[in-house]
C-alpha cells in the first residue's frame, strides 16, 4: 500500500500558497509541510494540517529544516 507523498508547500500564508495547502489539506492527499513568513495569518485548518515552519526560501535554515523528508515541493 502507497502512503501519501511528504510535500511542502512554500509561501503558504501567502495567495497562492495558501490556496495550494488549502486544497491539499482538504483533498488528505498529502502530509504537509509549510513554509510561511507570516504562520499567523494562515487558516487554521491549514497549519493544523502539517508541520509549520516560520521563514522565507530565502532563510537556509528553516528552508532546511522544512525540506527533510519531503518528496516533492511548491515553490
Amino acid at each position: 500500500m502507497r502512503t501519501n507523498p511528504t510535500v511542502l508547500v512554500s509561501g503558504a500564508s501567502g495567495y497562492v500558497g495558501g490556496r495550494l495547502a488549502m486544497r491539499f489539506a482538504r483533498e488528505g492527499s498529502a502530509q504537509l509541510r509549510l513554509l510561511a513568513r507570516h504562520p499567523e495569518n494562515m487558516p487554521e485548518n491549514i497549519s493544523a494540517a502539517g508541520g509549520v515552519f516560520r521563514g522565507d526560501v530565502r532563510d537556509m535554515e528553516p528552508r532546511r529544516a522544512a525540506l527533510a523528508v519531503v518528496d516533492v515541493a511548491y515553490y
